[in-house]
């Protein structure tokens, strides 16, 4: 398992960082929060953020040292600008897991697909297995409904963070009393529950022995009058 990138936002201290390049102002969300980042550290792994800084496209914009993602949450912004200097991502590491965490996790998965960062998405990937394998069993978290409306309306087909979920279902879900899956599965769109049983058909062996159909066939008889 690759190396858990998590670090308590509590303990998170900011360190003088110097690197001789331009400063970006970057608004995010409605309320234009800004964010003042080194343009080489901005564009150290997001391809979205190297193509805005060419001096192509950065003329076009009233000031070249200004860029813009009002339809982005600040909150997940901050955690990408974090990870970009620290290398860390600022969750509750020595923390159980909680869905709160998780859904942060599965946004700033999202983020990282909208700027192409590759690297980033796999740091924010590392961190959300290590929920996935956390100890003890009883105190995991996977997903909830709404992190899967997350991940499907901004992540394309065959995105490895889909196939993390696809294979948490096949792999795991199940309908015991206790914190089974059902809920969460009914809460789904139609087109991911498609996908959700196309993945267990995949890992599924049939069942051996006798078809109940063959031995009990009163299963499928309605009481005659």
């Amino acid at each position: 398992m690759e190396a858990d990138l998590r670090v308590d936002a509590s303990a998170a201290t900011a360190a003088a960082v110097t690197f001789g390049s331009n400063i970006i102002k970057v608004s995010v969300g409605e309320k234009s929060q800004t964010f003042n980042v080194h343009e080489a550290v901005l564009c150290a792994s997001s391809q979205f953020f190297k193509n805005a800084c060419k001096e192509e496209w950065a003329s076009l914009r009233p000031d070249r040292n200004s860029l813009s993602l009002s339809h982005d949450d600040p909150a997940d912004f901050e955690v990408y600008v974090y990870w970009l200097y620290y290398g860390k991502l600022p969750t509750s590491r020595n923390a159980k897991p909680s869905e709160e965490e998780n859904a942060k996790l599965f946004r700033s998965y999202v983020l990282g697909e909208q700027l192409l960062d590759v690297r980033f998405k796999n740091a924010v990937m590392t961190a959300l297995i290590a929920t996935c394998c956390h100890k003890p069993n009883r105190e995991r978290v996977y997903f909830t409904p709404k992190d899967v409306s997350t991940i499907w309306s901004g992540t394309p087909p065959g995105s490895p963070i889909r196939k993390l979920i696809l294979d948490a279902v096949a792999w795991v879900a199940h309908n015991g009393l206790e914190r089974g899956w059902m809920g969460t599965i009914k809460a789904c769109s139609k087109e991911v529950l498609v996908e959700f049983m196309e993945a267990v058909l995949n890992l599924r062996k049939g069942p051996t022995g006798e078809r109940p159909w063959e031995n009990e066939q009163s299963l499928y008889m309605e009481k005659e009058a």
